[in-house]
């Protein structure tokens, strides 16, 4: 799981607290695995213990859940991306656009899809929260934006874990230049396979 929470400093901290318990609950406890009924019961979950039917609380996260087995790897986002490279090529699966937490009223028939990908076919899988792309910089203090990114994770597909990691916080520190670092930034990537 990738996830990015609403809010900085101790409303960020409280909403990953609640997450992890709440996962925890979620997944060891009632046993649920696959990724979009998680979501769904995350959301479900995060709606009632914040009280968000009848309290001002917006809080939420933004998360891809990736299970990966012996013959397939299963994703369910929920506003976030999924990017795995398959065949040399960067593919982006973006995930819905349904929250997880805020005070909107949560609908009985709004469910998450489930992307099924062969196992064999990827070579390797990036989740990430949306600080990376959304950090100003460059010669024109502009966000350095998705497109950007995903050409990034193509290039540095073929080259080892070590060098990946090398690679991107490189990159984001030669874009963010002297500015400041304007969000959290988690990019999480593991080849399936290996």
């Amino acid at each position: 799981m990738a996830a990015d929470c609403t809010g900085h400093g101790v409303p960020g901290a409280f909403m990953s607290l609640i997450g992890m318990y709440l996962l925890h609950s979620i997944v060891k406890d009632a046993r649920v695995l696959s990724p979009e009924l998680i979501l769904t019961e995350l959301r479900w979950s995060i709606h009632h213990f914040l009280n968000q039917d009848t309290s001002e609380s917006r809080d939420g996260m933004d998360l891809t859940v990736c299970l990966c087995d012996e013959e397939e790897i299963r994703v369910a986002s929920a506003k976030s991306a999924f990017y795995y490279l398959r065949g040399g090529r960067l593919e982006m699966a973006k995930g819905d656009n349904l929250a997880v937490g805020g005070n909107r009223r949560i609908l009985p028939h709004e469910t998450y899809s489930l992307l099924v990908l062969p196992k064999q076919e990827v070579e390797y899988v990036f989740m990430c929260s949306d600080g990376y792309q959304d950090q100003f910089g460059g010669p024109d203090q502009k966000k350095y934006m998705r497109k950007r990114m995903m050409e990034l994770f193509e290039r540095i597909g073929p080259l080892p874990a070590g060098q990946k990691q090398q690679a991107l916080e490189e990159e984001f520190k030669e874009w963010k230049g002297s500015g400041p670092q304007i969000d959290d930034v988690l990019v999480l990537g593991f080849a399936p396979n290996a």
